[in-house]
C-alpha cells in the first residue's frame, strides 16, 4: 500500500503528443497559403491583360504610364515567381517547425516517460530494500541457528540464535571456518559423507555433537542446503541449525520411564502369576511330599523284614544236619518273619510303593515342566534380537499362566508346523502373549463367573505368509466396548475394576509389536462374542528398526 502511494506521489504527468492535431495546423497553413498564391496569380494575370489592351489603344503614345504598364507583366511575372518562392519556402519552414515541434514534443514526453520508470524503479528498489530488511530481521529472530558460508565453509553470516547456540557472537565467528565447532566425537568419515553429499548439490540433513565456545557439547540436528549462482556452481551453503540436547535427555528420560514402566508391569504379572506359579508348583510337591513320607515310613517296616531275612539266610548257611539246636534257631526265625510280614502287610507295600514312586516321578517332572516354561518365558540372557520357535515359547507362556486361565476356560491351540524361527525379542514377546491370554482370561472371567458351570475357550493360532507370522488370540468373553475401543492402547486406560489392572498392559504390548519389532498389534470384537486380537511380526527383522536395541 505504502509502495503504491510513494509511486502515485513521484511519477511525473506525461504530456502525448497527437499528431492529428499537427496534421490539423499544416492544412491550414498550406490553405491560407494556396489562397494567397492564388491571388498573386490573379494580380499578374491582370496586370499583364491591362498592358495588352493599353497597348492596342496607345501603341503609339510613350507616355509615363505607358512605360509602368509595359513593365507590369514584368512585374506581375516577378510577383508569381515571388510568391511562389516565398509560399513554397513558408511551406518547408512550417514543415520544419512543425517536425521539430512534434520532436521536442516527442523527447519531452520519452523524457517523462523515462523519468516516471526511473522513479517506478527506484521506488521498488526501495521496497526490495525495505523487504530484505525485513527478511533480514526475521532471520536473526528465528529460533533456529542459521549460517551462511561460502564454498569452503568460511563462515559470512551468522543469526543471533547461532550466537545463543554456540556462544561465538557474530563478530566473533564471521570469517572463522565452521571447523571452530567440532567436537571430535563424530569421525571424521561422517563429515566426509556430509561433504560428498553437498557437494554434488544435494541437501544433506543430520544429527551431530558440536562444541560450544566455553567447551561444552551440545546435540545438534542440521540441514545444509547449497546455493547455486548464475553459472550453476555451488558458491554459498545455508546450515540451519537446531540444538536438541534437551529434547535427547527428555528422550532418555522418556524411555528410561517406559522401561520402569515395562518392569512395573512385569513385576504386576508377576505378582498376579506368583500365587498361581507357587500352586501349580506347590500340589506336585505336596504329593511328592506325601509320597516320601510313605515310602519311609514302609521302608521301617520293611527293614526288619530284611534283617530277619537276613538272618535266616546265614542260619541256613549253617547247616541243620545233626544240629538240632541250629533248626530250632531257623525254626524261630522263620516264624517271627512270618509274623513280622504279616504285620507288615507285604502286599499292600508291594501295590502302594511303585504307585507312589510313579506319582512322585510325576510331581517331580511337572515341577520341571514349570520351572523349564518360566525360564523360556523369561529368556534370562538373552537381550537383543533372537530366532525363535514361536509356538514352543507360545506354549511356555500357556503354560506359566495355567492358574489364570485353567479355571475359567479352556485353551486350544491351532500352531502352525511349518512356522519359520521368527526374529524377536523372547522375553518381550512372551510378556505380550501372556498380557494377552490373561485379559483373555479376565474377559471370560465376567461371562461364566468362577468357571463352576460352563467354561470359556480361548484359542491360539499362529500362521505365516511372505512376510509376516501372525498370532491371534481368540476368547469368548463378552467383547470390548464401542466406546473404550479408541482407548484401550492409551497408557493408564482399563475397563477393570480398581485394584485389578493399572491400564499398562496393552499400552506396553502395543509399543513392544510396534515400536520395538516394525509388526502391527489390532483387534476385532463383538458385544456378546469375544474379542481377536491380532499380533503380525516381520519375518526379517533389520536391527536398526528396533527402537532401543541398535542404541
Amino acid at each position: 500500500m505504502v509502495a503504491d502511494l510513494r509511486a502515485n506521489d513521484v511519477a511525473p504527468r506525461k504530456v502525448r503528443y497527437d499528431p492529428a492535431a499537427g496534421r490539423g495546423d499544416a492544412s491550414v497553413f498550406r490553405e491560407k497559403s494556396v489562397l494567397v498564391l492564388l491571388a498573386c496569380i490573379i494580380v499578374g494575370v491582370a496586370g499583364i491583360l491591362l498592358n495588352q489592351t493599353f497597348f492596342q489603344g496607345h501603341a503609339n503614345e510613350p507616355t509615363p504610364s505607358s512605360v509602368l504598364l509595359t513593365s507590369l507583366p514584368l512585374i506581375g511575372l516577378v510577383v508569381i515567381l515571388g510568391s511562389i518562392c516565398v509560399f513554397v519556402f513558408t511551406t518547408k519552414l512550417r514543415s520544419e517547425s512543425l517536425l521539430l515541434e512534434h520532436r521536442i514534443q516527442e523527447r519531452t514526453s520519452n523524457l517523462e516517460s523515462e523519468i516516471g520508470r526511473r522513479a517506478a524503479a527506484e521506488n521498488e528498489l526501495r521496497v526490495l530494500v525495505d523487504d530484505l530488511k525485513l527478511r533480514g530481521s526475521a532471520l536473526d529472530a528465528a529460533a533456529n541457528g542459521i549460517v551462511i558460508t561460502d564454498d569452503h565453509a568460511k563462515i559470512l553470516w551468522v543469526n543471533q540464535a547461532f550466537a545463543r547456540m554456540t556462544g561465538y557472537l557474530p563478530s566473533e565467528a564471521l570469517g572463522q571456518s565452521t571447523g571452530i565447532l567440532r567436537s571430535g566425537e563424530n569421525p571424521d568419515e561422517f563429515y566426509e559423507d556430509m561433504w560428498k553429499v553437498i557437494r554434488s548439490g544435494n541437501v544433506w540433513t543430520g544429527s551431530l555433537v558440536n562444541r560450544r565456545k566455553d567447551g561444552t557439547t551440545y546435540d545438534e540436528e542440521m540441514t545444509i542446503t547449497p546455493i547455486l549462482n548464475d553459472d550453476g556452481e555451488i558458491h554459498r551453503y545455508i546450515a540451519v541449525k537446531l540444538d536438541v540436547t534437551d529434547r535427547r535427555l527428555a528422550e532418555t528420560e522418556r524411555k528410561t520411564l517406559e522401561v520402569q514402566l515395562e518392569q512395573a508391569q512385569k513385576l504386576e504379572v508377576i505378582g498376579q502369576l506368583a500365587a498361581g506359579i507357587a500352586h501349580e508348583i506347590n500340589t506336585p510337591t505336596q504329593y511328592v511330599g506325601d509320597n516320601t513320607r510313605f515310602l519311609e515310613e514302609s521302608f521301617g517296616e520293611i527293614v526288619p523284614l530284611l534283617k530277619r531275612a537276613e538272618e535266616l539266610v546265614i542260619a541256613a548257611d549253617r547247616g541243620t544236619e545233626g544240629n538240632t539246636e541250629q533248626v530250632r534257631l531257623m525254626q524261630e526265625l522263620a516264624l517271627k518273619l512270618k509274623s513280622e510280614l504279616a504285620e507288615a502287610d507285604v502286599e499292600y507295600l508291594a501295590d502302594e510303593i511303585p504307585r507312589a514312586i510313579e506319582q512322585s516321578l510325576g510331581g517331580i517332572d511337572r515341577v520341571r515342566k514349570i520351572v523349564q516354561s518360566m525360564k523360556e518365558f523369561s529368556h534370562p540372557g538373552v537381550e537383543g534380537m533372537t530366532s525363535i520357535d514361536l509356538n514352543k515359547s507360545i506354549e511356555s507362556t500357556i503354560t506359566v499362566a495355567s492358574n489364570e486361565w485353567k479355571y475359567v476356560a479352556e485353551i486350544v491351540t491351532e500352531f502352525d508346523a511349518n512356522l519359520l524361527p521368527v526374529p524377536c525379542l523372547p522375553g518381550e514377546i512372551n510378556q505380550v502373549v501372556l498380557n494377552m491370554i490373561v485379559n483373555a482370561s479376565h474377559a471370560i472371567a465376567d461371562v461364566v463367573g468362577d468357571g463352576s458351570g460352563e467354561k470359556g475357550t480361548i484359542t491360539i493360532r499362529t500362521s505365516m505368509d511372505d512376510e509376516f507370522v501372525e498370532i491371534q488370540i481368540t476368547d469368548t468373553g463378552s467383547g470390548i466396548p464401542e466406546t473404550a475401543r479408541g482407548k484401550i492402547f492409551q497408557p493408564f486406560f482399563t475397563t477393570k475394576e480398581v485394584g485389578k489392572g493399572t491400564g499398562q498392559g496393552l499400552s506396553i504390548a502395543h509399543g513392544v509389536v510396534t515400536k520395538k519389532h516394525g509388526g502391527t498389534l489390532r483387534f476385532e470384537s463383538k458385544i456378546g462374542s469375544g474379542t481377536t486380537f491380532f499380533i503380525r511380526l516381520p519375518l526379517e527383522q533389520a536391527s536398526t528398526d528396533v527402537e532401543g536395541v541398535a542404541a
